[in-house]
């Protein structure tokens, strides 16, 4: 049976010439008006079809080829994965997207797409954020003491309110950390009620985990604490079908687009004392994770600091690779977490804007024609590389991959994907090997699209 890309949540909007690598077979999709996006979101006949793309690009569901190793100092490479991923549409696109964009102006628009500015939107400073004793009370008085000014933002941190509850919005900057991104959340301390402030509750944590989960075995102390079930219901009172429609809508209200939602877990409401022991928690909220997307399709986005024709050029000689010499790529992704008491905490990394529509791509190659390209490639890409004696691309697929085309401008475009990945490196998508070839024309597409990027720590 096919492996599928599926969106848990729909989206919330939404000819080039062959060359390089031997005969080519034109393969022309029917012209649909306005494309995939003239249709709602779950409505497209090609996902009614499915398969549509494999079918015509004779992408099989599965694989196990043997590729030449000459020119390389490799034993062996081969293709071997029983489950070949291909988007389940008619046709792929190109577009262009903008990313590393906060500026004053874009940052006024995030600020004011998250807070009311009939409450008041204004400064805030790290300090206040970082600090333990900045409770309800404190953040009233801020408000009052502040009230008609305008924000400078030229600043990092802001106060506001979302449904009359006082939230903190602050950036992030890749020239000071790996990533870019805004993040969103509650200005102060939850309150504790009366019945677990006589338990020495002092506060509320929440855990994208069961605190169950991380106990060697029963103690004491586990006896007096009150434990849940796995399977218990969800405290917010929503099953995580209904989560997932309320988190897209949160996002959809927010304005971002060309994501789809890829991931949802229970979040867990810890009451805590103060050397931070759980006296009680429970299921109470979900966390919801979007991945940026072209066409309702996840964008190939793969956390690049294991892969080893890059970690190797540049590891010291004991073998160990260092963080400055790893290739972080961009990942655009956003997490909400929330429960019946509104947001949590927001995060959206390395954020996409496009003005740009869908350009769809007249002509893709083949799988054969893939193949062939990638046998190409194989001789330059693991030139002097003397890394794995053995390579398999266990990790194939047809997908986006987003690349550079300018300053802070980019291009997502269509590509075959051939990765290894270790069993351990599955769920966090890092590769230790990967070739990707330009479904357009057979040519290599780089890994490395920032030389920026390489050794950010």
């Amino acid at each position: 049976m096919r492996k599928r890309v599926f969106a848990i949540s729909a989206a919330l909007c939404m000819a080039l010439v062959l060359a390089g690598c031997g005969s080519k077979k034109d393969v022309s999709y029917d012209a649909g008006a306005g494309g995939d996006d003239s249709f709602a979101a779950g409505e497209n006949p090609a996902d009614e079809k499915g398969g549509l793309l494999a079918e015509k690009l004779g992408i099989p569901e599965s694989a196990q080829v043997e590729l030449p190793t000459d020119g390389t100092k490799i034993k062996k490479i081969t293709i071997d994965d029983p489950d070949i991923v291909v988007p389940d549409k008619d046709r792929m696109y190109t577009k262009s997207y903008r990313m590393g964009i906060l500026t004053n102006d874009t940052k006024k628009e995030f600020v004011e797409t998250f807070l009311n500015k009939e409450d008041g939107i204004y400064d805030y400073s790290m300090e206040m954020f970082d600090a333990k004793d900045t409770d309800r009370e404190k953040i009233d008085k801020y408000f009052e003491d502040n009230d008609g000014k305008t924000p400078d933002y030229s600043g990092d941190y802001f106060i506001g309110k979302i449904d009359g509850e006082p939230y903190v919005v602050r950036f992030m900057y890749s020239d000071e950390n790996k990533d870019e991104g805004v993040a969103v959340s509650r200005a102060c301390p939850e309150d504790i009620a009366d019945d677990m402030a006589a338990r020495q509750v002092k506060k509320v944590t929440y855990y994208d985990y069961n605190p169950d989960d991380l106990k060697e075995k029963p103690t004491q102390k586990d006896t007096e604490t009150d434990q849940i079930d796995k399977e218990d219901d969800n405290g917010s009172g929503m099953n995580p079908e209904q989560a997932g429609r309320k988190a897209a809508e949160y996002l959809a209200s927010w304005g971002f687009k060309d994501i789809v939602q890829t991931n949802i877990i229970d979040m867990y409401k810890a009451y805590e004392d103060d050397r931070f022991n759980i006296i009680q928690y429970s299921k109470d909220g979900y966390i919801v994770r979007f991945d940026a997307s072209v066409n309702d399709s996840v964008i190939y986005q793969p956390v690049t600091s294991m892969i080893d024709t890059i970690t190797l050029q540049s590891s010291n000689e004991g073998g160990s690779i260092m963080g400055s010499d790893c290739y972080y790529q961009e990942r655009s992704y956003y997490q909400l977490s929330f429960n019946e008491d509104g947001v949590v905490t927001f995060y959206a990394y390395w954020p996409m804007r496009s003005d740009d529509d869908l350009h769809p791509v007249d002509h893709l190659i083949t799988w054969d024609e893939a193949v062939e390209c990638l046998k190409k490639a194989v001789p330059q890409h693991f030139a002097d590389y003397t890394g794995y004696s053995e390579v398999k691309f266990n990790d194939v697929r047809l997908a986006y991959f987003r690349t550079k085309t300018g300053d802070k401008q980019y291009e997502v475009i269509p590509v075959y994907v051939f990765a290894q990945l270790e069993s351990w490196a599955e769920e966090s998508n890092a590769p230790s090997q990967l070739i990707m070839i330009d479904a357009r024309d057979g040519s290599e597409v780089d890994i490395i699209q920032d030389q920026g990027r390489l050794g950010v720590i």
